[in-house]
């Protein structure tokens, strides 16, 4: 069986790999740490609050994490075509590369805290991530 470190390693090779392939797409503003901390609930619908990390970047980046945390795989293409937009393979390449980096942001800023159990996890969720995609 490979290390985890190991795993991490291969991970790594695969996210660069596929960053490689990715479309260039216009950026648009993101919140950039989308967590249910940062949302209310007003007339039935969600809203991102908490804009401190505000950015312009791949639209994806806060859409595809929400889908890589709270939704299961089989409604992918249900979410997506709500936004517009079709599920095909570079729509969940796109996706699992932004899971991706949000596991490797997160995992590396609660280590830099000490929390070697956050750390751990956020590694395994990395891993997870390119492991699918590599399965499609």
């Amino acid at each position: 069986m490979e290390s985890a470190s190991g795993q991490v390693r291969e991970a790594g090779a695969e996210w660069r790999r596929l960053a490689a392939d990715l479309a260039p797409v216009p950026p648009a503003p993101v919140h950039a740490d989308p967590h249910g901390g940062n949302y209310v609930v007003a007339h039935g619908r969600p809203a991102l609050i908490d804009w401190d990390e505000v950015d312009l970047s791949d639209p994806w980046r806060d859409a595809g994490i929400q889908l890589w945390w709270h939704v299961p795989a089989a409604r992918w293409a249900d979410f997506v075509a709500t936004l517009g937009a079709t599920l095909d393979e570079a729509l969940s390449a796109r996706i699992l590369w932004w899971a991706g980096f949000k596991a490797l942001r997160n995992g590396y800023w609660v280590d830099l805290r000490g929390d070697v159990r956050l750390a751990e996890l956020n590694a395994r969720g990395f891993v997870r991530a390119m492991a699918r995609h590599r399965e499609t």
